[in-house]
């Protein structure tokens, strides 16, 4: 018995399994250790700039004191900041979990069966405590995952996902939490989070402020709040550079640290030319990830296209079998690229940098590479005739106008040239050849008077030649003449877009061009579009059918004879700003598909006799000349859709959306439902009057909803003079917050120096709208505010102009009044003593 006793001392049973007195207490201590370390916080960044309200707005949508179940994906480009966010969070509310794990490096450790099963095997540990735990192979993993955490409050952070099987393989179906738990992923790719399901949130993380930017590099560069005085100059050139990214500002502010000016500007010379290595690879990870058209696609734009419209850009990119309309969306879904609310792709500044040099790692010598896009390397290909059939793109830009004289035929080698853009730089000495394979043709001021002999245009889509007053084009269009087109640019079939401003030589435009079926952009200036025949009347085969958008300025033109639907029958913009035109014809009113008019500082312009009935987008601003009846009548057509709200016009989800967009993506994404109005400003019409509108200078109107939005909805703004409204543009963004949720941005007005006595209207979808208020906790009493701040800080220090704005709102807090179509609402009100809002903002000057 005694034996018996002394061994029981030391032996002690697991399970089936019998171990010392030493390995039962080292299990122990490493399992009291394992829960210490699961209950300590993060470290989270040296100097967490930024990310506190970040966090907060992160916490309002995890909502954390609700039962449900919220899963939410942190989304941006690498290096914005979504790891440290994610850490910060976790620091924040872990402690109101029972159990929690922040799982690091996903992507990296995902490579391989054995990095899953790790993964796996990881997050159990963490989360059970239990580092004895082992998992056989992956759907092993899955099920003990599913099965040993479905019954626990648990909060999970999934760090740097990029594929949707990385989720899968360690959550499985996504639809098996307990009640209160909360499921975090931050990512680069914003599909992933499909996996989800359809009621996941999405936040994307924003780039620095300009204000977090410095105080982030000054704490890194001089371990202060803000740049020391007599470094200020270059710290403000180098927070320029990194363009608001904190890996950029951590990196080169931490690597500046203590060196003398002289050393920092070498270091920003070098890193405008060659990027930091650290910086590089962090952003290069998305773009490995991509597929080769992928790859293509962002390239052209971080070397040509960017700040170039999307779809302009989509037709081109078709004709070269890359598929844009679907890259793109991926690109977008990436964070690679953006497209604003004007339809502009654009990208980060160190994005483009890394596209480019990717670009330069081609090859040491620019000839052997697909695309130049820098005017040394171009003059040095063309110059010394070395071009090579690697070359794609190229684009021959000089800063300051310069003669360049080339030898021999420099293009001839150039055989897959695609695209090829020449401007400020005046060609010596003629070419007889162009690539036949060239898509997009941009060649301001051409200066030859006939197009190269050897050149057949059939692949061309797109012909830009602005300003060019000497061609001829006699061997491609076989008629020579400098006042008109000649009758075989007919020949050309397969462009889709031709810009002819600034040939101020061109008179006539021929009948041929109607043979230009595949234009969808067309833009032209003095020149004069004629009938053939004197009529179209019977020609049905005239006209252009697949027409978009069609621009000209001063002409002698005759809006009747262009006025006809059937020769446009799917024209949705047209551009007469500045034109010289009297009227504008009743049959206007006939273009069903018309829903932007441009019809700014038309100074002649007297009568406005009809409107499309679904116009989206006007601006008649600065038409000084309008005559009364006139102003009514388009005021009260305004009047008539803005208070008709969305009852009549049906908001179609765009089938290139993701459809669980939040909604302050897909205010941003989509710009469909955007409708904007910018009208001559004497005073602000009855219609629009309402309790809410600002008292003062107040940049807040607030107003309450019910659990439906109100149909009629619109901000409305009127803009006096100010000393700021020059020919540059300024931009005033207006924001809704429901609910003290974070605020929107729903609508943005751009001004310039034709913007004084403007009234600005602007509304936005009522599905958009419901989403929103959907997305903010709603109730049966929701508050909403309305807000609005000018773009640029310059600005917001030193406002360009004066500013009455309101909300036509149907709320719940105001009695409302009798419909639009009473004659009291549909005339334009009077000077009001009861309201000052009614007031002008200036005596209207005369001309």
């Amino acid at each position: 018995m005694k034996s018996n006793t002394s061994n029981a001392s030391y032996a002690f049973v697991l399970g089936s399994c019998f171990e010392s007195e030493t390995q039962f207490i080292k299990r122990i201590i490493e399992n009291i250790s394992s829960s210490i370390s699961n209950r300590t916080e993060l470290f989270v960044a040296k100097y967490p700039v930024g990310i506190d309200s970040r966090v907060k707005e992160i916490e309002l949508l995890l909502d954390t004191n609700s039962n449900g179940v919220h899963m939410l994906g942190i989304h941006g480009l690498g290096g914005v900041g979504k790891t440290t966010i994610a850490k910060a969070i976790y620091n924040r509310i872990f402690y109101q979990f029972d159990k929690r794990c922040f799982l690091e490096n996903v992507r990296e450790r995902s490579w391989t069966t054995n990095g899953i099963i790790q993964l796996q095997e990881t997050l159990l540990s963490k989360i059970l405590q239990d580092t004895y735990l082992k998992v056989d192979n992956i759907s092993q993993g899955i099920e003990l995952i599913m099965g040993r955490l479905c019954h626990t409050r648990l909060l999970l952070i999934l760090d740097d996902v990029d594929e949707s099987n990385q989720i899968e393989n360690l959550l499985g179906r996504c639809d098996w939490f307990s009640s209160g738990s909360r499921i975090i992923i931050t990512t680069r790719d914003k599909q992933v989070l499909t996996t989800l399901g359809k009621d996941h949130l999405v936040y994307g993380v924003k780039e620095l402020n300009q204000c977090e930017a410095y105080k982030l590099f000054s704490l890194h560069a001089f371990q202060m709040n803000k740049p020391r005085e007599d470094y200020l100059e270059v710290a403000k050139q180098t927070i320029h550079y990194a363009n608001g990214l904190p890996l950029a500002l951590t990196i080169i502010g931490s690597y500046l640290c203590g060196k003398s000016i002289d050393k920092w500007e070498n270091a920003l010379e070098k890193y405008k030319n060659i990027p930091h290595k650290k910086i590089q690879e962090k952003l290069k990870i998305s773009y490995d990830g991509l597929e080769k058209t992928e790859k293509d696609i962002f390239l052209y734009v971080a070397c040509f296209f960017k700040g170039f419209g999307k779809d302009y850009v989509i037709d081109i990119l078709e004709t070269c079998n890359l598929y844009p309309r679907d890259g793109i969306c991926q690109l977008i879904d990436k964070c690679l690229i953006t497209v604003d609310r004007c339809g502009i792709l654009s990208m980060h500044d160190l994005l483009q940098q890394m596209g480019k040099e990717i670009v330069q790692q081609e090859s040491e010598n620019p000839e052997n590479r697909s695309r130049i896009w820098c005017y040394e390397d171009a003059y040095e290909v063309l110059t010394g005739n070395t071009g090579t059939d690697k070359i794609q793109a190229m684009i021959l830009r000089s800063p300051k106008p310069v003669t360049m004289k080339l030898q021999g035929e420099p293009f001839e080698r150039m055989k897959n040239l695609k695209f090829l853009f020449v401007e400020n730089v005046h060609i010596c000495g003629e070419f007889q050849y162009l690539p036949h394979g060239l898509r997009l043709f941009e060649w301001h001021e051409f200066p030859f008077s006939s197009w190269p002999s050897k050149y057949c245009p059939q692949k061309l889509v797109a012909l830009n030649m602005s300003w060019s007053i000497h061609i001829r084009m006699e061997t491609i269009f076989e008629q020579s003449g400098i006042r008109e087109v000649p009758s075989s640019i007919g020949y050309l079939t397969q462009l889709t877009g031709l810009w002819l401003y600034g040939n101020h030589n061109l008179r006539d435009l021929p009948d041929s061009i109607y043979k230009l079926q595949m234009l969808e952009h067309f833009s032209f200036g003095s020149a004069k579009l004629r009938p053939p025949c004197n009529s179209f009347d019977g020609l049905s085969e005239y006209g252009f059918q697949r027409l978009r958008e069609l621009r000209f300025g001063r002409c002698g033109n005759k809006l009747e004879f262009l006025m006809k639907p059937n020769y446009f029958p799917v024209l949705s913009l047209l551009d007469l700003s500045g034109s010289d035109i009297v009227s504008i014809p009743e049959s206007l009113n006939r273009f069903t598909t018309l829903k932007n008019l441009n019809i700014r500082n038309c100074q002649q312009l007297r009568q406005i006799l009809g409107l499309p009935q679904f116009i989206r987008k006007l601006d008649a601003s600065h038409c000084r000349s309008l005559d009364a009846q006139s102003s009514s009548r388009l005021l009260n057509q305004i009047g008539e859709i803005v208070c008709e709200g969305e009852k009549s016009d049906i908001y179609v989800y765009p089938r290139w959306l993701n459809p669980e967009l939040q909604s302050r993506d897909l205010f941003r994404r989509d710009i469909n439902d955007y409708r904007m109005y910018m009208l001559p400003y004497t005073e602000i019409p009855r219609w629009l009057n309402s309790k809410h509108q600002s008292v003062g200078n107040s940049k807040v109107v607030e107003f309450r909803v019910g659990r439906e939005f109100p149909n009629v909805f619109a901000v409305y703004f009127a803009f006096g003079l100010g000393p700021q409204l020059s020919s540059y543009h300024v931009y005033l963004n207006v924001y809704l917050s429901i609910n003290g949720y974070e605020k929107v941005e729903i609508t943005r007005f751009i001004l310039n120096r034709d913007s004084e006595d403007t009234l600005g209207i602007s509304s936005r979808s009522h599905l958009k709208l419901q989403k929103l208020l959907d997305e903010s906790n709603p109730s049966d009493d929701n508050h909403v505010k309305a807000t609005y701040e000018w773009a640029e800080e310059t600005d917001r220090n030193n406002p360009p102009c004066e500013i009455r704005w309101g909300v036509k709102v149907e709320c719940i807090c105001c009695p409302q009044i009798s419909s639009i179509s009473t004659s009291m609402a549909l005339t334009l009100v009077y000077n009001d003593s009861h309201s000052d809002l009614n007031l002008p903002l200036k005596k209207r000057r005369k001309y």
